[in-house]
């Protein structure tokens, strides 16, 4: 009698399948949306410093950052990396390999993590426009 359970639940597991798929085809293109909307200014510094940090000390511990940003960028990518250094353990230093760009574009901010030409990490962010 204490099969009768595990058996039922791998019956139903594997009876669902690709039965719980809505009928048709499936969507074209791109069906979520990578791009991050922030409320604030202050919120995107916050997410940059954790998403950045956690890429740091998984790839790169202890490395120097230098920091590139257009005015538009700079505020929230200098307290992004102010976060950064006391998170990841990194220290700013103005001729770095590893640097930090940011750049403003529509609406929001690119910031790129590159060492040389190549470009090691990436995130796109936006506020969210006001109602």
């Amino acid at each position: 009698m204490k099969a009768f359970p595990a058996i039922f639940g791998a019956l139903a597991f594997f009876s669902a399948g690709c039965s719980s798929l809505p009928p048709g085809e499936p969507p074209t293109g791109n069906i979520v949306c990578n791009e991050c909307r922030f409320r604030s200014e202050e919120d995107v510094a916050e997410y940059l410093a954790t998403r950045l940090s956690l890429f740091l000390l998984e790839k790169h511990p202890g490395k120097p950052l230098a920091l590139y940003a257009d005015p538009g960028a700079a505020r929230v990518a200098r307290t992004a990396l102010k976060e950064c250094v006391e998170l990841a353990g990194c220290r700013v230093v103005a001729d770095a390999p590893l640097r930090l760009c940011g750049k403003t574009v529509d609406g929001g901010w690119d910031f790129a993590l590159c060492e040389e030409k190549s470009v090691l990490w990436r995130e796109t962010c936006s506020l969210e426009e006001k109602r």
